[in-house]
């Protein structure tokens, strides 16, 4: 959860009014009833489509514990933020994303038999470095699709792109090899249409143009060296 002011994005003020009521474990109704207003009121600015001014943040200073000038001081690095050009606005956090029940594992197998189906030679079958790219752009596109991770597996921040290393360590054995093998595997409808998706968009490319591809990402243009790259980031800066 997000609980400061980075200035290479802008986090509304709302962000951190429901930081402050999950630690208070208050409900927005039971904050609307103390500071006699609308629970819509907070519900907007939560969501970011309201701001807080000087009579809500007087308001809110007994509440939290807090002066007003804290909840202004926020508004007002909002505002400037935003004001700025390039910037990313934040209004939610990873707790907000539905984390998928798939494993990454089986979604390496179903890339790897779509490879084998279409191909033409051997040129068109899957190395584990354009896997991994697959991985990472399906995760994207289901995460701006649905809000949702297609798996549950975290993803890295390696130096060819993003890794998961549990399909890492499945195929590192093939280095980098056309991948022949895996079973086969079936998902739900959904699910399907995002690996179509991606396949469609993504698997035309070859390996090494995918690595240029994710390297433009700014999730993992931003993330440390093996950082888990956060699925909120992914979403919201997914250039595809």
């Amino acid at each position: 959860m997000m609980n400061k002011f980075n200035p290479d994005y802008a986090i509304h003020v709302g962000q951190f009014l429901k930081n402050a009521l999950d630690a208070y474990d208050m409900k927005q109704a039971e904050l609307a009833e103390k500071i006699g207003v609308p629970k819509s009121v907070i519900n907007e600015i939560i969501k970011g489509k309201r701001n807080i001014n000087a009579v809500l943040a007087v308001k809110l200073e007994p509440i939290f514990d807090m002066p007003a000038s804290y909840w202004m001081d926020l508004q007002t690095q909002f505002d400037i933020a935003v004001a700025k050009a390039g910037t990313t606005i934040l209004e939610e956090n990873d707790e907000d994303i539905e984390i998928g029940d798939k494993s990454a594992i089986d979604i390496a197998h179903w890339f790897i038999n779509k490879a084998k189906d279409v191909a033409s030679g051997m040129c068109d079958l899957l190395t584990q470095l354009k896997l991994q790219k697959l991985l990472f752009f399906a995760q994207a596109i289901s995460l701006k699709q649905n809000n949702r991770t297609l798996f549950s597996e975290q993803i890295l921040r390696w130096d060819y792109g993003p890794v998961v290393n549990s399909v890492y360590q499945e195929y590192k054995e093939w280095g980098e090899d056309p991948i022949t093998e895996a079973p086969s595997v079936s998902f739900d409808k959904a699910t399907e249409r995002i690996l179509e998706i991606t396949y469609r968009r993504y698997g035309i490319y070859t390996a090494g143009h995918l690595v240029d591809l994710t390297h433009n990402e700014k999730s993992w243009k931003d993330a440390e060296k093996n950082e888990v790259l956060s699925p909120l980031v992914i979403k919201q800066t997914y250039m595809g």
